[in-house]
């Protein structure tokens, strides 16, 4: 993301890193909130784009299709449902096999507390305009 969205966003600039499995993650802490995070994660497992998401819906604890400017997206939980904790993982399809993963978790005292999927679909918006 730009510099202006994350100042937008109150976030600081995230920094990429890939885990041993090869999953690749960037972590954005909130500017005033270091306990509250938005992260991406690309699954290098996920190369089907949502129909993998769409293949472990029976397997979830949350599935839920939404769209984000235009694209198709899945809140999803594993560990049950957490949104009104301020947890939120929300699936973007940017293709027909590339999905990213957009994944708020908001600590009680945050502003935005407990509308984690509200931000991570303005995050994901942001990503998406920067991907155009």
């Amino acid at each position: 993301m730009s510099d202006q969205q994350l100042s937008e966003l109150r976030l600081n600039p995230g920094e990429p890193d890939q885990l041993d499995d090869g999953e690749w993650v960037c972590q954005h802490r909130y500017s005033a909130d270091e306990a509250s995070t938005v992260t991406f994660v690309q699954l290098p497992t996920m190369t089907n784009g949502l129909a993998d998401v769409y293949a472990t819906r029976n397997d979830v604890a949350v599935f839920e299709p939404t769209e984000v400017d235009g694209y198709p997206a899945v809140v999803t939980g594993n560990q049950g449902d957490l949104r009104d904790q301020g947890v939120c993982s929300l699936q973007v399809g940017l293709s027909d096999n590339y999905v990213v993963t957009v994944m708020a978790r908001l600590d009680p005292g945050n502003d935005d507390y407990p509308q984690g999927c509200r931000v991570a679909e303005v995050v994901a918006g942001a990503m998406i305009e920067n991907l155009k």
